[in-house]
């Protein structure tokens, strides 16, 4: 036994020695080229950390008291070091006179950053890793390094044009803002801001804001962009939000799991109002919105867990044309454990403010998805849960011939996937899963084909209202479920408001407003419900 004392001392006073390596490092000029005595710039505040420490910023104030820190390049210094360590906070809100948002998602956002890192000149630093290769770059990478805290700061890219303004090869490699790899698990990004100067309106873009890759196993889980997960805060979660504007791909994650998009605005200028239209035209063009690649466990908007649910919704701008041909896609059975929840989709923060916008909003819940798409009706946040979805806006502009050419699918099933749909506001959307009811193309079949593994298809498959009901005691039928599927719920949606003062062919004008619709089944035991439904 005695020989193992001295071990356990050696031990306790190198964990004692470990601890108390943690460190404030102040970068106290914003001149990455100055390494002379007594300063400290970025580069060097990276190459001096060790686990636990924190980069703060105390520049000798401007006339205009905003500081632009010119990224290094890639040749012959390969941008800023990687950061590798643990536990490291960046903390851009540190510099005087900056402050973090104070405001509710649905207002103005009104941070103050005062720290740029301008790679309007293609600064940045690439990592031959898993996951990544030579021809991508970012202005922060993140190698190893778990639970990176990176806040308060404004990325500018080498934008406007596509990509970034970079061609995405060996000798000018994509450029994105901030990369994770390597399990660089439980990153987060907050208050922080992308593509847009501190002018709030000039745009410089990276090809993406944030990337994370690898393959399984390897690649970073439970990042989070945004509110993190946590104890109730609602002043704490406010000074979380991003502004993300102009990226080509904002936001992708491939290979992980356990990621966080909450309480961002995407391609929503900070007065909450004003978006930046991606219409398909360079520098106004995208591929999606957010990209999840293998992905499970998502939550995009809120997660209804009661704590700060009001502040952990995205607000998505306007877009008529993208190249993936919609907001969100999910590749490689990125639709496992799914929840998009709360989300303000083509409005603006004051629920009234209308974009333009006209796109499916997920490419495909595949026949492996189980999704929540608004509320989940436990009791907790129900109707922060619900998306809000204003689509297919300015309708005349947009289908001047409806019959033709009729507004999109709100998204596409495949048959088998398992996605409850319930509790959202939906604007001049189409209807969910199908626009059935307008007899297009081959709607009604794929909705068919859609609900086979859930219900009886032997018979009519919309839910049928007897004449004989009488308000507010409603009765009808509806298909039988199919086992273990034999509970059924259906939710009775009614009108908001609805304008008929104009038509376009067979449909109703583009103020009409319905909230939502769902058939919903669930296995027997889980949910309340018969094969004859009263409502």
């Amino acid at each position: 036994m005695k020989r193992f004392v001295p071990l356990f001392a050696v031990t306790a006073v190198i964990a004692c020695v470990t601890t108390s390596r943690a460190a404030i490092i102040t970068v106290n000029t914003g001149d990455n080229t100055d390494f002379s005595a007594g300063k400290t710039n970025l580069v060097a505040a990276i190459n001096s950390l060790h686990d636990g420490d924190t980069i703060n910023f105390n520049i000798p104030n401007t006339t205009t008291n905003k500081h632009y820190l010119i990224t290094p390049p890639i040749d012959p210094n390969n941008g800023y070091p990687p950061i590798t360590n643990n536990n490291i906070t960046i903390d851009g809100y540190s510099q005087p006179g900056s402050s973090p948002n104070s405001n509710t998602i649905l207002a103005a956002n009104n941070a103050q950053i005062r720290i740029v890192l301008d790679s309007r000149a293609g600064g940045a630093h690439v990592e031959d890793i898993n996951g990544y290769g030579t021809s991508e770059s970012a202005v922060l990478f993140v190698v190893h390094g778990t639970n990176v805290h990176i806040k308060g700061l404004c990325f500018l890219g080498p934008g406007p044009t596509l990509g970034g303004g970079t061609s995405g090869s060996d000798t000018d490699p994509s450029r994105y803002a901030i990369s994770f790899g390597l399990g660089a698990d439980y990153g987060h990004v907050s208050g922080c801001r992308f593509g847009l100067d501190l002018d709030d309106t000039s745009v410089y873009r990276f090809k993406d804001a944030v990337t994370v890759f690898g393959d399984t196993g390897i690649a970073p889980s439970r990042t989070s962009i945004g509110v993190k997960p946590g104890p109730a805060d609602a002043a704490g979660a406010r000074a979380q939000f991003n502004v993300i504007i102009g990226e080509f791909i904002p936001l992708i994650f491939e290979g992980g799991a356990n990621y966080n998009v909450s309480g961002n605005f995407l391609n929503v200028f900070p007065n909450g109002l004003t978006d930046y239209i991606i219409d398909g035209n360079d520098p106004h063009n995208m591929e999606s919105f957010i990209e999840f690649g293998g992905s499970r466990n998502t939550v995009i908007g809120t997660d209804g867990d009661g704590l700060n649910d009001a502040e952990e919704r995205n607000i998505f701008g306007g877009v008529i044309a993208a190249n993936d041909d919609n907001l969100m896609e999910f590749y490689g059975g990125g639709t496992v454990n799914l929840t998009i929840a709360g989300n303000y989709f083509g409005v603006g923060v004051d629920g009234v403010t209308r974009f333009t916008n006209s796109t499916p909003i997920v490419d495909n819940f595949k026949s492996q998805a189980t999704a929540q798409f608004g509320s989940d009706f436990d009791g907790v946040s129900d109707a922060i849960e619900g998306n809000v979805i204003y689509m297919n806006n300015p309708f005349a502009v947009l289908f001047p011939n409806p019959s033709a050419a009729p507004p999109p699918d709100f998204c596409k099933f495949d048959a088998g996937a398992r996605v409850s749909v319930r509790g959202n506001k939906l604007v001049n959307e189409n209807l969910v899963p199908y626009g059935y009811a307008d007899g297009s193309g081959s709607r009604l079949d794929s909705f068919t084909n859609y609900a086979a593994p859930f219900m009886s298809t032997n018979a009519d498959i919309i839910p049928i209202l007897s004449t004989n009901s009488t308000f507010p005691r409603l009765t009808g039928t509806c298909a039988v479920g199919v086992a273990p599927y034999t509970n059924i719920i259906i939710d009775v949606y009614q009108p908001a408001r609805i304008d008929c003062s104009r038509r376009h062919n067979q449909w109703v004008s583009p103020r009409q407003e319905i909230p939502g619709f769902l058939c919903g089944q669930w296995p027997a035991g889980q949910r309340p419900g018969g094969g004859q439904v009263q409502f």
